[in-house]
């Protein structure tokens, strides 16, 4: 079963109003069990920052309420790429960091998670190949890459060259991706990730196109399962 996450109760409003059947909590996160021409799938809220994703990837799985085959984190982002990734686009995490992990004092690289000593998770292939292709079905543009996360909002050109510094790859800043990809990653889960681009680093981006990206998520979902589910 495919289960669709997101951080935010709002990002996933229309999709929840419209095929939700009933839905459950595990800790702080709300899974709502939905079904589309008579295919059954997900969609999990689980709150925003690094713990909250972690959390609700464990619950959901150790739980073995629901067969699931793969998580795929959706919903906004903010692009480093701009003239590559702009706004209303979709970024396709190829590979996931937590640029605000360091331990690099203790000898570690920058971005290491120490005891499963993994700095960069890679996304299923064969996911990323599907989430492609219902981009190109939707004529929606789209950019694969290197996506960081970190608890906090990028909002400055400063926090922004401070990631370039340690990551030069990235394309994309978010607060959750990689803690989801984490989370699988310990429970030897599927992962990947699609994240629409609401801000490019400029002030009122995020508000003036959220809502945008957030339709864009809508139609998404429904042919991304009629298409694999």
């Amino acid at each position: 079963m495919i289960c669709f996450v997101a951080a935010l109760q709002r990002e996933l409003e229309p999709v929840i109003a419209q095929y939700s059947k009933k839905s459950k909590r595990y800790g702080y996160a709300t899974v709502h069990e939905c079904e589309l021409d008579g295919k059954s799938f997900l969609l999990m809220v689980s709150g925003m920052g690094k713990v909250f994703p972690g959390m609700s990837v464990a619950g959901l799985i150790n739980s073995k309420d629901y067969p699931v085959d793969i998580i795929i984190n959706i919903g906004v982002g903010g692009s480093l790429v701009p003239d590559k990734a702009g706004l209303l686009s979709c970024i396709l995490g190829s590979s996931f960091i937590q640029h605000d992990m360091d331990s690099s004092p203790l000898g570690d690289p920058i971005g290491m998670i120490s005891g499963i000593c993994v700095t960069e998770f890679e996304a299923n292939k064969d996911c990323l190949k599907k989430l492609e292709a219902t981009c190109a079905k939707l004529g929606y543009p789209h950019y694969e890459g290197l996506i960081c996360s970190g608890d906090q909002f990028i909002a400055s050109q400063k926090e922004i060259d401070h990631i370039f510094h340690n990551y030069p790859r990235t394309i994309s800043v978010d607060m959750e991706t990689a803690a989801f990809a984490q989370g699988c990653y310990v429970h030897n889960v599927p992962f990947a990730a699609i994240r629409f681009i609401s801000d490019t680093g400029h002030p009122g981006e995020y508000e003036k196109y959220f809502s945008a990206c957030r339709e864009r998520i809508a139609a998404f979902i429904p042919a991304f399962i009629k298409d694999n589910a």
